[in-house]
């Protein structure tokens, strides 16, 4: 697979057969419809798939591989009275 960075004209959004965007509250969400008409097949793809789950195992620290991405920031221990 090939990936490119370039402007798209909305007609290439039509034919996709995927579709999705990023970003920190959206995280990897599918675009199934634009403009009333269904994106490939209408539901999210195998590639968009992947790629949340993939996303999701890095953020919750079930990749191994990049656990070092990830800084705790709770604590075990039960807050102190006041």
């Amino acid at each position: 697979m090939q990936v490119a960075e370039r402007p798209i004209d909305r007609t290439e959004i039509y034919i996709c057969d995927e579709f999705f965007i990023t970003g920190t509250a959206a995280e990897v969400t599918a675009v199934t419809r634009v403009d009333h008409r269904p994106i490939g097949s209408g539901k999210m793809g195998p590639v968009t798939t992947q790629l949340r789950q993939v996303f999701a195992d890095v953020v919750y620290g079930r990749n191994p591989e990049y656990q070092h991405w990830n800084l705790p920031v709770y604590t075990q221990e039960p807050a102190a009275a006041r």
